[in-house]
């Protein structure tokens, strides 16, 4: 998210399921209450508890996913898909560090359980699959480092990015064997990358970057 001059002139809409915002300075509770109002189609809902920060920001035509991701950033959030499709059907926000294992709707409906996401982790949907693998993370915490591993060994290149970038955003440790092995042999150049910024994570030092692309670039 970039600054926006207080000047400029503040603007949300919302077209295709892609999101343009303009704010300066503003509450983040009003822009959920008009993201939510302006679509029918995703539920979005606040927990109970304290969540009045100020947001300054500038999207432009993103996915309301991603851009509920990014405006989200300081709070524990929930994002849920359909569950034969990649659509975004419900977003459930909460203070940071206040999240629930299990949630209800406004439709009255709960989330699914932890077995049934788990059977959902076998979508053919890609998408599907990794909103999936994030969820069971979130709500697992350590204990989903299996899966993530399995999913670090998938045959498809986004499955694998997604995978490790939600185990890193998350704060899920990984082996070390694991994150050289992805940073030295993985044929996508994503997860090379956030293997190699892990990698120089857990090295420390002013010069474990220069070490972890030494480590990504050995033969």
């Amino acid at each position: 998210m970039q600054a926006v001059p207080e000047t400029t002139r503040e603007d949300i809409t919302l077209s295709d399921g892609h999101v343009s915002m303009r704010v300066f300075d503003r509450s983040l509770i009003s822009i959920l209450d008009q993201l939510s109002a302006m679509q029918d189609g995703v539920a979005i809902r606040v927990e109970a508890g304290v969540i009045d920060r100020r947001v300054t920001a500038e999207l432009e035509t993103m996915p309301l996913d991603l851009a509920l991701r990014a405006l989200l950033d300081d709070e524990d959030v929930l994002l849920l898909y359909g569950a034969r499709g990649s659509a975004l059907k419900a977003v459930v926000v909460y203070p940071k560090g206040q999240g629930a294992r299990d949630v209800c709707l406004d439709t009255g409906r709960g989330v699914d359980s932890n077995e049934r996401l788990l059977d959902s982790l076998g979508s053919s949907d890609e998408k599907e699959q990794t909103a999936t693998l994030r969820s069971l993370i979130e709500r697992l915490g350590t204990k989903s480092q299996d899966l993530v591993l399995r999913a670090l060994d998938d045959e498809s290149s986004f499955v694998r990015e997604q995978a490790l970038y939600g185990a890193l955003d998350s704060g899920l440790a990984l082996p070390e064997e694991t994150l050289i092995r992805l940073a030295t042999t993985d044929p996508a150049a994503s997860v090379r990358m956030y293997a190699t910024e892990a990698l120089a994570d857990r090295l420390g030092g002013l010069d474990a970057l220069e070490r972890a692309k030494a480590i990504a670039a050995s033969p």
